[in-house]
């Protein structure tokens, strides 16, 4: 049997998509994940971009010649793979950049030292 190597970026999602199935994350962790597995997906598919496959469907909806194969949006993507509704990945990936990081840090800090609690 020959062992396959793993890069570090699927290293990476692999130990995201690990922690993603745990249910200990809060919600602010499990956007944070989901922003990092995202950023992680669009360098791997750059066509799935923000702006890039709204590019696309356009031209193909104008019938314009587009022969590009393209990969699913990460949205579409992670809710394959989790289980879960395309909006509720995309909402939950908005989460961690909306709040500042002092409150992230406090949120954390307050949910670690209840956790040691219980």
């Amino acid at each position: 049997m020959t062992r396959r190597s793993v890069s570090d970026i699927e290293a990476e999602r692999i130990e995201i998509a690990e922690n993603l199935f745990r249910n200990e994350l809060t919600v602010l962790e499990r956007g944070q994940q989901l922003k990092r597995l995202k950023a992680l997906y669009e360098a791997e598919h750059p066509e799935t971009e923000n702006g890039q496959s709204q590019a696309l469907g356009m031209n193909k909806a104008l019938n314009n010649n587009v022969s590009a194969v393209t990969a699913l949006t990460f949205a579409q993507d992670a809710a394959t793979k989790t289980n879960k509704s395309e909006r509720s990945i995309q909402v939950e990936v908005q989460v961690a950049p909306n709040i500042p990081e002092r409150v992230q840090t406090a949120i954390f800090n307050r949910h670690r030292r209840f956790s040691e609690s219980s």
